[in-house]
């Protein structure tokens, strides 16, 4: 089972990324979104018949030009297309719409971890990368006795 690209997969649902998003990789061009793995596959419970509790955590980065002086819109609508995939996700967290990691793993929750994303400026290239994280609550049922 590939949980990373289950992950990325599923977020090609997301329209406006148009059929594609790095994986573990962000260019710095405008217009990238990529999703990057964070350390661990981390077990939160185990249970007796063998079943384990399960979270997956990745970033989101997308790079989008910036206006140093600040008196345009290029830097808000830059964060309302950010906000709107943090939107996108957690819509599909009510509706119950989750990465397939198999017939042994049961998705149980995707949540934002983030309430605004990170910003780092490059002011040389005029351009900001975004960042937020999310994570996967899942069962993984594989090791069942």
């Amino acid at each position: 089972m590939q949980i990373y690209k289950a992950i990325n997969d599923w977020l090609l649902n997301y329209t406006p990324l148009n059929n594609w998003i790095y994986f573990n990789a962000t260019p710095v061009i405008t217009g990238t979104v990529a999703m990057n793995m964070v350390a661990g596959d981390r077990v939160t419970k185990e249970y007796i018949d063998g079943t384990k509790q399960k979270q997956c955590v990745f970033a989101i980065d997308m790079i989008s030009e910036y206006d140093g002086s600040g008196t345009s819109d290029v830097n808000m609508d830059a964060l309302a297309e950010v906000e709107s995939f943090m939107d996108w996700l957690e819509i599909q967290n009510k509706e119950r719409n989750f990465p397939d990691f198999g017939e042994k793993c049961i998705t149980e929750k995707v949540e934002v971890l983030t309430n605004v994303p990170q910003l780092l400026i490059n002011e040389q290239s005029q351009l900001a990368k975004y960042q937020f994280q999310a994570r996967v609550n899942y069962k993984d049922e594989s090791e069942v006795v």
